[in-house]
């Protein structure tokens, strides 16, 4: 009984695979936090670009869409949306006039 006295996790075998799920899966999260640090400078800073260029051009697309860039970091917190909708707004005053 004294090697079970003190068990380093719940369950050796289990505990083992389920304490490394877990490290794996802080790292995994902290990668995507960093992602989507660096993905919404990008996205905020054409943003602020767009939202000045829509503002003296008197262009209410390419406003809005600057509008909707600096925001974007905000709203969606998955790397892999943010990318697909922040190039969508980035393309939309190229194809609708206003």
């Amino acid at each position: 009984m004294v090697g079970k006295s003190f068990q380093p996790f719940l369950f050796d075998a289990h505990g083992i695979l389920v304490n490394r799920f877990i490290h794996t899966a802080q790292m995994d999260k902290s990668m995507g936090d960093t992602a989507t640090i660096m993905w919404g400078l990008v996205f905020g800073s054409i943003g602020v670009g767009y939202f000045i260029y829509g503002k003296k051009q008197k262009q209410g697309i390419a406003l809005f869409s600057g509008i909707a860039l600096c925001a974007l970091p905000y709203i969606v917190s998955n790397v892999l949306l943010m990318i697909i909708i922040g190039i969508a707004l980035m393309v939309l005053p190229f194809y609708i006039k206003y």
